[in-house]
């Protein structure tokens, strides 16, 4: 209904003004006080409710208490004939979103915006008022270049409502918030605080300074996915966009609430530094305010030299900085670059604190990345594709790292060049460049010794030791301290072991710790949870000799794979990745052709490569708990049941196709090796056991087909025979081949390959000929299931599922692939009519880390906090 020209008491109704999902803007005339005002007239579906009518009364008294220059009044709540409708200030000019079609806004223009804007939320925020819908539309730019936000409070009074589903609340051009502005905690029906606020802020900023918004797509539910999976249009921002207001918007941006600008009041502060830096030169400078701090041009020095410095980072100063001492700083990811989850650190420091080298996603999969003060913008490393845990050599000028897509140790100069293979490196779990120009690295069933050039594999450990991973050198070349896994499968409870590289029996130096670090001011740190702990030690007798301090809280770690995603230069820089333990819980869902999900589970927990019975009615997964066992979901009667009670890391389950049997891996004789379980007698049975750790894939009649990870040829696959109770190989190359499954009639087998050389590709070859083999991916591709009767063919390529149309008969016919589904997924396996998957969605307790942080003078800090009281 159009109420132009009518009249609503003393307001004669002039013309329209705006619309949104809560109601409709028109500007009028108030009669007694000659002057223009706005009335909003509330939807009549919020209006027929009175719990909710009751609420805005209440808000609007309390907005009614706000006089602030850079606010819209509210001058009343009134009500006529059942319509309600608010009385506001009517704010002359064009709204903020109205200047951006035009273009962004110049550096100048936003630094002068943007204060005002930050002026009106403290405002509001030291009253207790949440705007929660800030955006372009809500703000007016008056012609005099005074700021006016507007709507203030009116999303919380009009939209929140007990028992109501969060999603309502996302709908395009509801008060309650706008998909584009709205915070992940928003989106997701969580409590709302001023950061939801400080994170809209960040929006509106980035899309002042690019023309475009932040957070894009051609739906809303396209706009909550980019929000939640944090993918923010960076690449946006001009080259000649300050650094400082760089490192505001990304600071509001951070997906953690409690990792963003603790108040918008504190947007100031580099709003000023902005100022200072546009002030001085180019073509958008303007002098700097008088009444800025007098380190403010200092810091906006520092903000531009680290921008540089940095290359694609971002700077941001998190304490003042005092010298001489710790120098904390935190910078966030580039446009275009996102975190790698890897199983293994993504960041190294060259020995002098000057290189940095880290893994980052692309896009097109992870690459090493490296930065050096003269460079201005970080470079990707050729031929690098794959790279995980990057580690430098002791003069700096070769970066080691393990290329997950080939399975090789490599190394690469830092000037560039093609990387050099070194050796086979099969899981690796950490290497240490020796200063005798070796190095020694963890595999799945040891640690061994390799020259940095290449040449003969010497094992230093024996796989009675057990899995050791993330090897340390100490000083003097000879002993190497490394995180030895538990029996019950958690490196919260490792040990930390050294090893003499000259020969003897090891030694336990520390328990309930993992990823040990040798410090030249003689002390280790160490990780428990998501902490960095100090102890000093004595690298002579190679033994602890005081009591355990904690450092550093919120580094993101690992108690699964052992690792810390931190690094520390001989020169006392430390680098490390926040975030926090990496989740372990998980839940078991399935989702259908079209993404529709189902939860499977009552409860989450940390399940691993789940596996569907051939009935459908189970699912074998790997649990980890207090220690890592085999069980099974009975999804008729929603009951988990163990299959395995061992302290050792039982992992990898495959059914029999008579469900009599559960076959494993199992560590519990040393080195994993494949065993099966009878499923109601009991029985365990030893089926495969070899000095290099093998895994079960695929069970076919009275053939199981298995990989092993050979340190001298890489991964090989074998295939166990019932009927003889022995093996023999499928297929050994040069490359490495995993993942066999045989297809169901047994006369095939598919698997993944490194042989294309860039990435990982899946195969079908016919058994037991083995050829002639097809290609089935075209762009990368792990973990093959087959469809039902062999007509398709499912493999996995960077969250997505594919599918691929097979005729294996009187030839094989390999299809076009195509998306099936996407998603934040681990393990999956197809249900009996490939209809749909269950698949492993991990519940984490925040979002992927997406900033590196530097702490200059780190061991002055280190040694101040470990010294003896």
């Amino acid at each position: 209904m159009d109420y132009t020209g009518t009249t609503f008491g003393h307001y004669r109704v002039d013309s329209k003004i705006g619309e949104g999902g809560m109601g409709v803007v028109y500007r009028a005339h108030d009669t007694r006080l000659n002057r223009s005002v706005a009335l909003k007239f509330i939807r009549p579906d919020v209006a027929a409710q009175p719990e909710r009518v009751d609420r805005f009364r209440q808000e609007a008294v309390l907005l009614a208490a706000l006089n602030h220059p850079n606010i819209g009044a509210i001058y009343g709540l009134e009500e006529q004939q059942g319509q309600f409708y608010l009385v506001l200030e009517f704010v002359d000019g064009e709204t903020l979103a109205q200047r951006i079609q035009r273009g962004p806004l110049t550096n100048r223009e936003t630094v002068q915006v943007c204060r005002q804007i930050a002026r009106a939320l403290s405002e509001a925020h030291e009253t207790g008022i949440i705007h929660r819908d800030l955006k372009p539309a809500n703000i007016k730019l008056k012609p005099d270049g005074s700021v006016k936000v507007l709507d203030f409070g009116v999303a919380k009074a009009l939209g929140e409502r007990r028992g109501e589903d969060p999603e309502a609340d996302t709908r395009e051009g509801t008060v309650v918030g706008t998909p584009g502005y709205m915070s992940p905690e928003q989106m997701l029906g969580q409590p709302v605080t001023r950061s939801a606020d400080i994170w809209a802020f960040g929006c509106v900023l980035v899309e002042m300074l690019s023309g475009q918004r932040a957070f894009r797509g051609a739906t809303p539910s396209e706009i909550r996915s980019a929000v939640l999976r944090g993918e923010a249009h960076w690449s946006s921002l001009s080259s000649g966009t300050p650094a400082a207001l760089r490192t505001l918007a990304g600071v509001c941006l951070e997906m953690d609430p409690t990792e963003r600008l603790r108040h918008i009041g504190d947007a100031r502060l580099l709003l000023d530094a902005a100022a200072t830096e546009i002030g001085t030169g180019g073509t958008d400078a303007r002098p700097a305010d008088r009444t800025s701090p007098t380190w403010l041009p200092w810091a906006a020095v520092v903000l531009t030299a680290l921008s540089l410095a940095a290359g694609f980072w971002f700077a941001r100063l998190r304490v003042p900085v005092e010298a001489p001492g710790p120098v904390r700083l935190a910078l966030a990811p580039t446009p275009g670059l996102e975190p790698v989850l890897a199983f293994g650190p993504t960041v190294a420091i060259s020995p002098d604190g000057r290189t940095v080298a880290f893994v980052w996603e692309n896009g097109t999969g992870p690459m090493l990345y490296l930065k050096r003060p003269e460079d201005l913008e970080a470079k990707p490393m050729a031929g690098t594709r794959g790279a995980r845990s990057p580690f430098f050599s002791p003069t700096g000028q070769w970066i080691g790292f393990h290329d997950e897509d080939d399975r090789k140790l490599k190394r690469v100069s830092v000037g560039g060049g093609e990387p050099a293979a070194i050796a086979p490196s099969n899981f690796l779990r950490g290497a240490v460049w020796a200063p005798d120009d070796s190095i020694v690295f963890a595999a799945a069933d040891g640690l061994f010794r390799v020259a940095a050039d290449g040449g003969e594999l010497v094992r230093v450990t024996t796989a009675e030791l057990g899995p050791n991973m993330w090897p340390e050198l100490l000083p003097g070349g000879h002993v190497v301290l490394s995180s030895r896994l538990s029996t019950k499968g958690s490196f919260d409870e490792a040990e930390i072991v050294a090893v003499d590289l000259r020969g003897g029996p090891a030694k336990v130096v520390m328990t309930d710790a993992y990823y040990a670090r040798y410090m030249p001011t003689g002390h280790l740190v160490f990780v428990q949870g998501d902490a960095l702990l100090a102890v000093p030690f004595d690298a002579q007798a190679v033994s602890v000799t005081g009591p355990a301090v904690t450092l550093l809280k919120g580094v993101w770690t690992s108690s699964w794979t052992g690792y810390a995603d931190f690094a520390v230069s001989a020169s006392g820089t430390l680098i490390y990745v926040s975030g926090g333990p990496h989740p372990t819980s998980a839940t078991l869902v399935s989702v259908d052709r079209l993404g529709a999900v189902s939860p499977l589970v009552k409860e989450s927990r940390a399940y691993r490569v789940p596996r569907v019975s051939p009935d459908g009615r189970h699912v074998a997964v790997t649990l980890v708990d207090q220690q890592v066992d085999v069980w099974t979901y009975d999804l008729s009667r929603n009951v988990l049941n163990r299959v395995t009670d061992s302290p050792s890391w039982d992992a990898y389950p495959m059914w029999d196709p008579l469900m009599q049997w559960v076959a494993f891996s199992s560590t519990r004789e040393g080195v994993a090796s494949i065993y099966r379980q009878h499923l109601q007698a009991n029985t365990v049975e030893k089926l495969v056991a070899t000095a290099s750790p093998t895994y079960p894939n695929s069970w076919s009649g009275h053939l199981l087909a298995y990989e092993e990870a050979n340190p001298q040829t890489g991964l090989d696959l074998w295939v166990y025979s019932f009927d003889t109770h022995s093996s023999t190989i499928f297929l050994r190359t040069q490359f490495n081949e995993s993942k066999a499954e045989f297809s169901p009639d047994g006369r095939f087998i598919a698997y993944e390959s490194t042989e294309a050389g860039q990435q990982t590709e899946v195969y079908v070859r016919p058994y037991p000929e083995v050829n002639p083999r097809r290609k089935v991916s075209t762009d990368g591709g792990t973990s093959p299931r087959w469809g039902p009767r062999g007509s398709e063919l499912y493999y996995r390529i960077a969250g997505r599922v594919m599918v691929v149309p097979m005729k294996l008969t009187p030839d094989v016919q390999v299809g076009r692939p195509r998306e099936l589904v996407t998603g934040p997924y681990g393990g999956y396996d197809p249900w009996p009519n490939g209809q749909s998957f269950v698949v492993v969605a991990e519940m984490s307790p925040g979002d992927p880390p997406t900033r590196i942080n530097l702490v200059m003078n780190w061991l002055d800090e280190l040694k101040r906090a470990a010294a003896p009281r």
